[in-house]
């Protein structure tokens, strides 16, 4: 009886231990659309990529390196197909961001066929277990527009369902997605943009659905100034799709991106000033440069797990230059770091910010590697 005891015992620590491990992972299957069936013959090679897909007639398209051997290219260009390699395809240039493959889709089109018609592509997904109900997920996918494209999009969004979702057209769903980028459209052709969430559960979420649901006439959109028709499309390049549990220490996994200490990004107390570290800006300048976002990421993911706390952002120059000038310097990266922060959806209400210019210099104002320092960021958690 001990025996049969302790190996019921022992199946139940495995089940939970299985449970635990699998809801801490990425619940994506296939996230970065590695994982096909055959190689990708022209458009409409969705189809060959496991675990994922198309829910409509909308006509997805999956970009992969084998597509760019001499044997694929001269078979496309044998039966006419449209080439679907990577990084060089029929819908730009792009190299994949982790792997050799990722796929393309239409999120908005303007090219009716009849009255009223609205063309749109998604792409769908069963995650590996359903979101478990109050429990906060960090979601995240990574786009890119194509050169061809006539317009960038901000209706980038994400559809959970507890059912698979099909509908015999290539219309656009008539669904409301839990999840919206609420950003300036993204214009980005060279680089990967990451599209980020925080979401809590309903706990019946098990199909995931990524797309535009929004009506053309509420699209945000943004036409290249370099095209010169005003007919045409909003095409990206997604890849590295995420649904993650945020666990209680702050800590999430998404496989080729394990992100650590989300909750606490430093030894944060109130109203204690906080100097980043990695958000350093050129002399002149308050533009925010790629490398500063993971640490910006960090403090966003910190907001959205303490939601009634409130930041305020303090922006500093070194002395170069009038101090006036200065002022409104500092002023303007002061307000770089907020509106980055207000575009991934803390609530404007939360995030101060204020420029103090030359003032308060934390190095040496006589040595360059000094002023470097003083052209910094801090921020302070003012509680609630």
């Amino acid at each position: 009886m001990y025996l049969r005891s302790y190996a019921l015992l022992l199946h139940l620590t495995i089940i939970l231990f299985s449970v635990q491990l699998c809801s801490a992972q990425n619940l994506v299957p296939n996230p970065s659309f590695e994982g096909h069936t055959d190689c990708p013959e022209g458009d409409a090679g969705s189809k060959f990529i496991t675990r994922w897909y198309q829910p409509t007639k909308g006509s997805t398209d999956y970009f992969n390196m084998c597509a760019a051997t001499p044997q694929a290219i001269y078979y496309q260009q044998i039966h006419g197909l449209q080439f679907v390699g990577v990084p060089d395809n029929f819908r730009g240039f792009k190299n994949a961001r982790t792997g050799k493959g990722y796929i393309g889709m239409i999120f908005y089109s303007n090219v009716s066929h009849k009255t009223g018609h609205e063309y749109r592509e998604y792409l769908t997904t069963k995650l590996i277990s359903p979101l478990i109900k109050g429990k906060q997920y960090v979601v995240y996918f990574y786009v890119s527009l194509s050169p061809t494209s006539t317009f960038g999009l901000s209706d980038i969004q994400v559809l959970f369902t507890p059912d698979s979702v099909k509908r015999s057209d290539d219309e656009r769903l008539p669904f409301s997605p839990q999840l919206s980028y609420s950003d300036a459209p993204v214009m980005d052709t060279a680089g990967w943009t990451k599209i980020s969430w925080m979401y809590t559960a309903q706990g019946d979420e098990h199909f995931m659905t990524l797309g535009n649901f929004t009506p053309n006439e509420k699209c945000k959109l943004k036409k290249d100034s370099a095209v010169t028709h005003s007919r045409g499309v909003a095409y990206y390049y997604v890849d590295d799709v995420c649904v993650s549990l945020l666990k209680r220490n702050g800590t999430f996994d998404c496989g080729n991106e394990i992100t650590k200490d989300v909750a606490k990004p430093q030894q944060i107390t109130e109203d204690q000033n906080i100097a980043f570290t990695n958000v350093i800006f050129e002399t002149d300048k308050y533009a925010l440069s790629s490398a500063s976002f993971q640490e910006l990421d960090t403090l966003l993911n910190y907001l959205h797990h303490h939601s009634f706390e409130k930041i305020e952002i303090g922006g500093y120059t070194d002395n170069m230059g009038m101090a006036g000038k200065n002022l409104k310097l500092s002023e303007a990266r002061a307000k770089a770091v907020a509106d980055y922060l207000i575009s991934k959806g803390i609530e404007a209400t939360r995030v101060n910010y204020k420029g103090y210019g030359s003032t308060n210099p934390v190095a040496d104002n006589e040595t360059q590697e000094g002023r470097k320092k003083n052209r910094r960021v801090e921020f302070r958690i003012e509680g609630k």
